[in-house]
């Protein structure tokens, strides 16, 4: 695949493989996985610690491009995230029909409010095996001087 690193209507992009469960702990995925998580959030623990109120309901997993990588192409980011998953898709599909809630949710920040993000369809067929839904979460520039 052609990466484009610059991708000029990107000003950022990062990957995050996030993973919900009710009963299995962070610590018990990342035994399961093999994979330590870039982050993580403890059933019941604060989400915020400015706000007493805000506890997590579930267990949290993470595991993100957004240190490794440094390109404005998702693709990228995406392969980043792909190839250190892949390897364990057994596990990932024994965590879903355990009942985790797993996606993978890329940040898109628009450098020029238009443009978007691409998804090869190489990363199509591993992510469809490991069921692994993708969704994007756009930012948009507000700075009309510059759009």
């Amino acid at each position: 695949m052609d990466y484009d690193d610059e991708y000029p209507t990107c000003a950022k992009t990062d990957a995050l493989l996030r993973i919900f469960s009710d009963d299995k702990s962070p610590s018990e995925i990342s035994g399961f996985l093999g994979i330590e998580p870039t982050s993580s959030q403890e059933k019941g623990g604060l989400r915020n610690p400015n706000n007493p109120k805000s506890k997590s309901k579930v267990n949290c997993w993470y595991f993100g491009s957004k240190a490794d990588v440094q390109s404005n192409d998702s693709r990228r980011h995406l392969d980043w995230v792909i190839e250190r998953i892949y390897p364990k898709k057994k596990e990932f599909i024994e965590l879903k029909q355990a009942g985790a809630d797993i996606s993978i949710c890329c940040i898109w920040e628009s450098s020029s409010n238009h443009g978007g993000p691409t998804i090869d369809p190489t990363q199509m067929g591993p992510l469809s095996e490991l069921g692994i839904p993708v969704w994007w979460e756009f930012w948009y520039n507000y700075d009309t001087e510059n759009s």
